[in-house]
């Protein structure tokens, strides 16, 4: 069964405690960072960035509507694991958070 690995950045910022589902340590998937409702009315993501833990391999990523979508490969190993994401916005607004993920 297909789980959608997709955080959601609040309105007011608050980012703490982010997570994705579990996933398996050999898995490539999507992860998606949802800013929209963060973003303001007419505000986008102009610029993105997307770290994840060393242990893990970046793919692609790119932005869509409000959203970061990074392709992240297989891990080295089973563990906990977080993957960060920095956006500037059209209107010169930052923001940086993190999200964790348990592969096993």
């Amino acid at each position: 069964m297909f789980v959608a690995r997709i955080v959601t950045v609040p309105a007011a910022g608050a980012a703490e405690g982010l997570s994705f589902p579990n996933a398996g340590m050999a898995d490539e998937l999507d992860y998606t960072f949802d800013f929209g409702p963060w973003l303001g009315l007419l505000d986008r993501v102009a610029n993105a960035v997307v770290v994840p833990d060393a242990a893990m391999t970046l793919g692609t990523f790119r932005t869509d509507a409000g959203r970061v979508i990074a392709r992240i490969g297989p891990a080295s190993a089973a563990g906990t694991y977080f993957i960060g994401c920095a956006i500037i916005t059209s209107q010169n607004r930052i923001k940086s958070v993190s999200a964790a993920v348990t592969l096993q």
